[in-house]
């Protein structure tokens, strides 16, 4: 085999294996889902009419190697390393800030289903 050739056979092999690491880091758990399951949807303290139900479970696609949760009064806060999402639940809702629209997901529960 020429250099040549064996210089392409190597380039062919370590693109093939990075390939493969990135796909199997989503799957290995580096790219994640987060879950907040149940959440109410309301508007300004108000019922959003219209919706499929006003309970929904609400799914981030995030890279997640630490979470970080801290607590103060009727706040907590829940931070997602190395996405920097943040996750702020209070008694009046949840508010997420850091991810991008694409990621979030939300999926309306059924109103027969009894959770």
């Amino acid at each position: 085999m020429t250099r040549k050739k064996a210089g392409q056979v190597c380039t062919f092999i370590l693109s093939a294996v990075a390939l493969l690491l990135v796909c199997s880091c989503e799957a290995a758990g580096i790219g994640t889902t987060v879950r907040l399951e149940g959440v109410s949807m309301y508007l300004d303290g108000k019922v959003i009419s219209g919706l499929p139900s006003q309970k929904a479970d609400v799914v981030l696609k995030v890279p997640l190697s630490e979470i970080s949760i801290s607590s103060t009064g009727t706040e907590t806060t829940i931070k997602l390393k190395p996405s920097d999402a943040t996750i702020i639940v209070k008694s009046d809702g949840v508010s997420i800030s850091g991810v991008d629209a694409q990621k979030v997901k939300i999926e309306w529960r059924d109103t027969n289903q009894s959770k």
